[in-house]
């Protein structure tokens, strides 16, 4: 062994990160590929199922939109569980500790956001008892083209020429069919 080898091996019992290739992460591609699948599935199911139940009974037979949003959120929370469980090896508790229970501020931080998204998904029930299923969908999206715009304006955040063609084109995806619903 050389002088140059000793120098250049680290010490015992330090984790090395080896370089992948291209091409080799075709399990993330699998599980964002999966996961994109389930998103679209939900969305669509949420949309097509809300409708559902919330047009063909009578307001006074219909669920209360808070309990569902209740229920909703803690599916989530439990497959979060789960995927994080499974992501730390079995050290859920541990995780839990480390990112919540032992930073309170950064919990406190969401509190915000986390209120907003429940007057969002309150709102969209509203909007889903008195819309089409097209064009609630449509419209729905129009909140990624409100989003980027926004943080462009307050976060001075900045998106490539392909992003703002496709904002674009969702801008006149949404139009046609409001406008078209109209006529």
């Amino acid at each position: 062994m050389s002088s140059n080898d000793i120098k250049n091996t680290p010490p015992q019992g330090t984790k090395v990160a080896v370089a992948q290739k291209p091409g080799d992460n075709t399990s993330g591609a699998a599980f964002r590929l999966v996961l994109l699948v389930l998103m679209v599935l939900q969305n669509t199911a949420t949309v097509l199922v809300g409708r559902y139940t919330r047009a063909s009974v009578s307001k006074e037979d219909s669920y209360v939109v808070n309990h569902l949003i209740i229920t909703c959120e803690a599916v989530k929370m439990l497959l979060s569980c789960a995927l994080e469980y499974n992501g730390t090896s079995g050290q859920l508790y541990k995780s839990i500790k480390e990112n919540i229970l032992d930073r309170p501020l950064d919990a406190i931080k969401i509190i915000i956001p986390s209120l907003l998204y429940l007057v969002q998904n309150s709102l969209l029930y509203v909007a889903l008892s008195n819309l089409s299923a097209p064009l609630f969908q449509v419209t729905y999206q129009a909140k990624l083209l409100t989003t980027a715009v926004v943080s462009v304006i307050m976060l001075n955040r900045r998106y490539s020429f392909k992003q703002w063609i496709c904002l674009t084109l969702l801008g006149v995806g949404v139009a046609i069919v409001v406008l078209g619903e109209k006529g």
